[in-house]
C-alpha cells in the first residue's frame, strides 16, 4: 500500500465538515472541492480520483495528488504565525533540504534572476501578492493554509543571481517534510512553466526527480 492509498483510506474514514474546516476547503455532492494555485480540483470519494474541471483531460501527477489528499487528511486549524522560516529551520529539516533536497533551481534562477519584474507579473496569474523583501518578492498560497514567499537577488558584478523560499513557521503542522518538499517543488515548476506560457503541462510532464535535482545549486541564502 502506498502514499496515496493510505490517504484516500484516511479521508474516507473522515467527517467532512471537520476536513472541510480544517482544510478551508467545500463538500459537494460527494466531492471536495479545493484550489491549487487557482486551478479548482474535484477529490471524488466514491471514485477515489482528483478531477480538474477547466481542464478534464489533465493528468493528475502522483505528487501533486500526494500533496493534496495529505493535506486534506492533515490540515490543522490553526492560524498564520506571519513568521516566514526557512524550510531548513522546520523540525528536522536542516537535514533534510540539504543536498538532494534543496530547494535552489537554477531554471527558475535563468528565467527570473536577471528580470525579477517577470515574478510577479507570472506569479499574479496564479494568485500571487508582492512582498518587500530581496529585489523582487511574491507570495502564493498554493493550498488555503499554507503560504510560500519566493525572494530572488539579481547579483551584481560579485555576485550572481541568488533565491530563497520561505515557509510560513506554521507549514510543519500541516504536511510532513516530504510533501512539503513537492509541494515547493510543483509550485516553482508551475512559475516557471507559466513564464513559457504553457498552460497545465506541469501537472502530465513534470521533469523527472533525476532531472530536477540535476539541475539544483546548493546556494541558498536568507
Amino acid at each position: 500500500m502506498n502514499g496515496l492509498d493510505v490517504a484516500w483510506n484516511r479521508l474516507l474514514e473522515m467527517e467532512h465538515s471537520l476536513v472541510c474546516k480544517r482544510a478551508q476547503v467545500e463538500f459537494k455532492d460527494g466531492k471536495y472541492l479545493i484550489e491549487f494555485l487557482k486551478d479548482l480540483y474535484q477529490i471524488e470519494l466514491q471514485t477515489r480520483k482528483i478531477n480538474m474541471p477547466s481542464s478534464p483531460s489533465s493528468k493528475i501527477n502522483f505528487d501533486l495528488a500526494l500533496v493534496l489528499l495529505t493535506y486534506l487528511t492533515q490540515a490543522k486549524e490553526i492560524n498564520l504565525s506571519n513568521k516566514w522560516v526557512s524550510p531548513r529551520d522546520l523540525k528536522s529539516g536542516y537535514l533534510f533540504f540539504t543536498g538532494t533536497h534543496s530547494l535552489e533551481d537554477s531554471i527558475f534562477l535563468e528565467k527570473f534572476g536577471h528580470a525579477p519584474n517577470r515574478l510577479f507579473e507570472v506569479g499574479v496569474k496564479l494568485g500571487a501578492k508582492p512582498a518587500s523583501y530581496g529585489d523582487k518578492s511574491i507570495i502564493l498560497f498554493p493550498l488555503p493554509r499554507i503560504p510560500l514567499l519566493y525572494l530572488i537577488w539579481t547579483g551584481d558584478d560579485e555576485f550572481e543571481p541568488g533565491m530563497s523560499i520561505l515557509l510560513d513557521s506554521t507549514a510543519e503542522f500541516h504536511l510532513p517534510l516530504d510533501v512539503l518538499y513537492a509541494l515547493i517543488r510543483i509550485t516553482t515548476k508551475k512559475l516557471v512553466v507559466s513564464e513559457n506560457n504553457s498552460n497545465n503541462e506541469i501537472y502530465a510532464d513534470l521533469v523527472s526527480k533525476r532531472d530536477f535535482l540535476q539541475r539544483v545549486k546548493c546556494k541558498t541564502r536568507l
